[in-house]
């Protein structure tokens, strides 16, 4: 239940339109390994926020289109008709004036959770946005949105994947292709690799992605054949491709025909490290010698791969090697699992999709509060000299032999900084560790008790070279996330680079240009971000554009030049900016890939209108809430009423991206209003907000989401309070069936609940001892609030439905047996129960993610239509 995503080692930039509410944030998944890799992170939501589960792919489309034998002329043939056809209908849409906003409801300006509530200048920086401002109520009335429609993309911007070469040079990569261009030179364009698919020794191979080396871009290294593990970790053949090779073939294997974790280039270009069956190999490309590095690595022990937990819950990446500038060394986790209990998956069928007489079982090493966690450790490898080092990183002693390796940068060409915690992310140590004398010391320490929270690796140090060595980091100060500048590395001494009533986001500085250090932050409003910089001198902060519009951008910075990725609330584009001639010069290539059939859908389309507001309950604590209204909303009419929620600690739902997901097909389809609220203990506000959620997962947020939508029914005499609905999904899911357990009907007539925690003691111990501490400590949390308890209150519910996989790595579908059997023992029968054999948390196996969708919608139109009662 991760919402981190690690450094990328290809230095991609993948713009994804991962909106924290979108019901298809996986929707790049299959086109290359690169998705797995992008720092975001988006998203973050801490547990998995779990729209990835939603992977309704644009792609498969086109793969199944390639497939069926269609050629790729045809295809183009087919989408130039098709996209005639539909610039037409967008240019009779513009003649006839119809992107005119139809919606004339105006919410009472004194009612709370509506778009013209009054809220402070404090208020706007810290919870919502300034009245008036929505999403997309340019769209008008058209056809319904539809799940087919959403599937195939056509209603969401999805970005190109950007990596950046020497000087202005940067590639757009699109599944096997990848094509040169420059920024300061719209008409170079060249194609730099093209191939479907390679033969090697006699054997096709199928390319999955491909990634440019960082020394020579006549090289590349092609991923063929992929196939996922968990969330981030794949598994695929690899071949080196060298373009000016005179030879009759030229891929070579990088380890035989075997399936490899993982490989990245070294920083220098001249080798690939990878990682075969949890053991490290380094490959010499000039002499293609092979050097084996770690030999100990068998189902217990990881070496540079993290195990399940590692990469779910810490690193969020398929890989634990880091590299320093120049490529002579390299530092990468060793972790021991050899105490993790074991947890067994069931696999009911082969891969060729029959049943399996015996069920195969799939060992997992997952830690549960209390148990046993794995055991991490360091090590250093000197490529010139092939010498393995085990380090001395001085953690143990003090954090206990149980501490969690959270992030580790590399600052010089001998010296790295390590962030450790102990096994409840409470107390961290912020460690230097000099590979060259292989010694360490602990130059800070940090209590999380101080504000009530917990640490995470979502901030990663930024290097700053002076007369000493020194780093900026994000630390905690006046209850917010600000950077602050370390003049030298083995101090904790500190310079406050920023400050104020809003956040600095993940991972914190961007690049620093002329003395400007740029980061993201929410300055303006919560639910916004906005690029700005600020000096090394003091927290003096100034804005790179305006932001006087909302806005929500990622941005990547390389040189001088930032790859700005805009994605919302007006529809998403991508551009390069140069940031030392801001001033006069801006490049405006445009680089999104769908952008234009997008906004001719959309025009004809009945698209629901977004408002950004708040409400303030009665303890005086204020959330975010976006509320959508159909298209052809009329506030004379009685409307269904569906609440979307995630809740994790941390985690943030609620923003201005733009996006239309699965909610707004039903808002569209169904005519009804859809609800989006983060509760207190989500992420994007002060500490003080998001510390509610420590120790007391499932208290708050049933009783938040209970009382913000009572009050906005009232409010809003449009709503049908007897069709009313709650769902989500993973934590989503956990926080559905705690408001239904909390609400007992009154408020909540429906629900459902897709891969649901129910009992947190049955989830991973990193993750929820972050939050809820040792159980031994916490026995209050643990028994009373973080489980679904009181299952009788479910039988003053209408109807619910609860969906799960069966071989689920992340929430065990355990989780939903143990609540069936509750439900047997007290006589709840008002329910209904989809399981999808052998999928995992996505929910994708043998076309489970179309059927889930189909029967969420479904079983939705059912309730609204009082087909249940």
């Amino acid at each position: 239940m991760t919402s981190r995503t690690a450094e990328n080692p290809f230095d991609i930039e993948l713009q994804e339109n991962l909106s924290p509410r979108s019901s298809n944030s996986s929707i790049l998944e299959n086109i290359n390994e690169y998705a797995r890799r992008h720092r975001n992170d988006s998203l973050s939501q801490d547990c998995d926020n779990e729209e990835e589960n939603e992977n309704l792919n644009y792609t498969d489309n086109l793969t199944k289109l390639s497939k069926s034998g269609v050629s790729r002329k045809g295809c183009m043939l087919i989408f130039g008709i098709c996209f005639v056809i539909w610039l037409l209908l967008f240019a009779l849409y513009a003649r006839d004036n119809r992107f005119s906003n139809l919606n004339e409801y105006v919410p009472d300006s004194n009612s709370h959770g509506t778009a013209s509530a009054t809220i402070s200048s404090v208020e706007q920086k810290q919870t919502g946005l300034p009245e008036g401002k929505d999403s997309n109520s340019g769209f008008q009335i058209g056809s319904k949105l539809s799940l087919s429609g959403w599937r195939s993309g056509l209603y969401n911007v999805y970005p190109k994947l950007i990596s950046r070469g020497e000087d202005d040079i940067y590639y757009e990569h699109s599944f096997h292709r990848i094509d040169e261009k420059k920024i300061t030179d719209p008409k170079h364009d060249r194609t730099v690799f093209n191939h479907e698919k390679i033969e090697v020794n006699g054997i096709t191979y199928t390319v999955s992605f491909v990634t440019i080396s960082p020394y020579d871009s006549t090289k590349f290294l092609v991923a063929c054949n992929y196939e996922k593990h968990w969330r981030h970790s794949t598994f695929a053949k690899y071949f080196i491709y060298d373009q000016q090779s005179d030879q009759e073939n030229s891929f070579t294997q990088v380890y035989d025909d075997k399936a490899l974790s993982f490989v990245e280039w070294s920083p220098s270009g001249d080798h690939v490290v990878f990682v075969f069956e949890n053991n490290i190999y380094l490959k010499q490309l000039s002499t293609l010698k092979i050097t084996q590095v770690t030999f100990d690595g068998d189902e217990s022990i990881y070496n540079g791969k993290p195990d399940w937990v590692y990469e779910e819950e810490v690193l969020s990446s398929d890989r634990a090697i880091w590299w320093n500038e120049d490529g002579s060394y390299f530092t990468f986790l060793r972790l021991d699992d050899s105490k993790v209990p074991t947890f067994n998956l069931q696999h009911f069928f082969e891969e060729t999709g029959s049943v399996s007489k015996y069920p195969v079982i799939d060992r997992l090493k997952y830690p549960k509060p209390g148990f046993d966690n794995p055991l991490a450790s360091l090590f250093s490898y000197s490529v010139a000299e092939e010498k393995l080092e085990k380090l001395n990183i001085g953690a143990a002693a003090s954090l206990e032999e149980d501490f969690v390796l959270y992030s580790l940068k590399w600052i010089h060409k001998s010296l790295f900084l390590s962030k450790f915690t102990d096994r409840t992310s409470k107390k961290m140590e912020v460690t230097l560790v000099d590979v060259e004398a292989n010694s360490a010391s602990v130059v800070r320490k940090h209590d999380a008790a101080v504000f009530k929270g917990w640490f995470t690796g979502d901030f990663s140090v930024y290097p700053v070279i002076r007369d000493t060595v020194g780093y900026i980091d994000v630390i905690y100060y006046e209850d917010y996330d600000h950077l602050a500048y370390y003049p030298d590395c083995t101090s904790d001494k500190y310079v406050v680079l920023t400050e104020g009533t809003w956040n600095v986001v993940a991972p914190g500085v961007l690049g620093i240009i002329e003395d400007k250090v740029y980061f993201i932050g929410t300055r303006e409003s919560s639910m916004e971000h906005h690029l700005y910089y600020t000096s090394l001198s003091g927290p003096k902060v100034n804005a790179v554009m305006d932001t006087n519009e909302p806005g929500y951008f990622d941005v990547s910075i390389k040189e001088k030049y930032a790859l700005l990725s805009y994605r919302g609330p007006k529809l998403p584009y991508q551009k390069f900016i140069d940031l030392s001639e801001l001033a006069t010069t801006n490049l405006d290539d445009i680089l999104s890939s769908n952008r234009r059939i997008v906004e001719v859908s959309l025009a004809t389309h009945s698209v629901p209108v977004s408002n950004y507001t708040n409400v303030t309950l009665e303890d005086g604590v204020t959330l975010n809430m976006i509320e959508v209204l159909p298209a052809n909303f009329n506030p004379n009419r009685k409307y269904p009423l569906l609440v979307n929620i995630y809740g994790g600690p941390g985690s943030q739902k609620l923003d201005v991206q733009f996006n239309i997901g699965f909610e707004h097909i039903i808002s569209s389809s169904l005519d009804a209003i859809v609800l989006y609220i983060d509760p207190r203990g989500t992420g994007g506000k002060s500490w003080s907000f998001k510390s509610y959620a420590t120790e007391k997962i499932g208290y708050w947020e049933p009783r938040d989401i209970t009382e913000a939508v009572s009050k906005w029914i009232s409010d809003h005499p449009f709503v049908n309070p007897e069709k009313t609905a709650i769902w989500g999904w993973s934590y989503g899911g956990f926080t559905t069936l705690k408001t239904l357990e909390y609400d007992s009907g009154e408020v909540f007539k429906y629900g459902m609940a897709v891969a649901p925690v129910t009992n947190w003691l049955l989830y991973d111990s990193i993750y929820t001892e972050r939050y809820m501490n040792l159980p031994k400590d916490n026995v209050e949390g643990y028994s009373e609030y973080s489980i679904i308890k009181n299952v009788s209150n479910f039988k003053k519910v209408n109807r619910f439905l609860v969906c799960h996989g069966t071989t689920d790595d992340n929430v065990h579908f355990q989780n939903t047996l143990a609540l069936l059997d509750k439900f047997n023992i007290n006589g709840v029968v008002n329910y209904d129960l989809q399981v999808y054999p052998d999928s995992e948390h996505s929910i994708t196996h043998h076309n489970a993610n179309r059927v889930i969708y189909e029967r969420l919608f479904k079983w939705l139109e059912r309730a609204f239509n009082d087909k249940f009662l």
